[in-house]
């Protein structure tokens, strides 16, 4: 999957268990999609194979090879709304690795690593210091390899930053401007890793 021309198979050729990019074919003219869905077989009907969602390809944290995926970091966050941040409805969040800012900043890279979340509010409001906290404690209880970093003290507490009410909606547009991507399939990465979009973020944070 992270070859730029990984080798292509129908989907009767798969094995379960296994992780796959899904890619289609079009007709005429005759072109190769990859759509960039992580997958995983679970079984199969017949021959056709069952699959399950994983995640969005290059929308991992590892700063340290821990692997923490969009879906650990979403039941992270999705169990504090439920939990520990009362009354707060999500619109939109996103995350990079603190390496980004310092490529943007053109700083040197911290020490010891760590992540930076953005979060927004439907009702453009932030979220206090301990409550920020919970988002890391609640990963560190969701993932084990993310967990045994933050013990060992080689991965540092993680940043979060709420940002403004619509920064999302308007942040989709601003890369639809600034790119080739198609307002209709555009997706809000998970994982911010262009300092522009960096930047355009940074822009909108709350009281910081």
């Amino acid at each position: 999957m992270d070859e730029p021309q990984p080798t292509a198979i129908f989907p009767e050729q798969v094995t379960i268990g296994e992780e796959y990019e899904i890619i289609i074919t079009s007709i005429n003219p005759l072109y190769r999609y990859r759509l960039g869905d992580i997958v995983r077989v679970v079984r199969f009907v017949n021959q056709c194979p069952v699959v399950e969602f994983v995640r969005r390809k290059g929308q991992l944290l590892s700063v340290k090879a821990e692997k923490t995926s969009e879906v650990s970091m979403w039941n992270a966050i999705n169990q504090c709304i439920k939990q520990h941040w009362t009354g707060k409805r999500l619109v939109d969040y996103t995350c990079c690795e603190n390496a980004l800012l310092a490529q943007l900043k053109g700083g040197e890279k911290a020490i010891i690593p760590y992540y930076i979340v953005f979060l927004e509010f439907d009702d453009g409001s932030t979220l206090l210091p301990d409550e920020k906290q919970k988002l890391d404690e609640v990963l560190q209880s969701l993932t084990f390899p993310y967990e045994s970093f933050r013990l060992k003290q080689r991965i540092a507490p993680m940043v979060v930053h709420t940002v403004r009410s619509r920064t999302f909606r308007d942040m989709r547009r601003f890369i639809v401007a600034n790119s080739m991507a198609s307002a209709n399939q555009l997706k809000i990465p998970r994982v911010v890793s262009k300092p522009d979009h960096l930047q355009y973020l940074l822009d909108h944070m709350i009281g910081e």
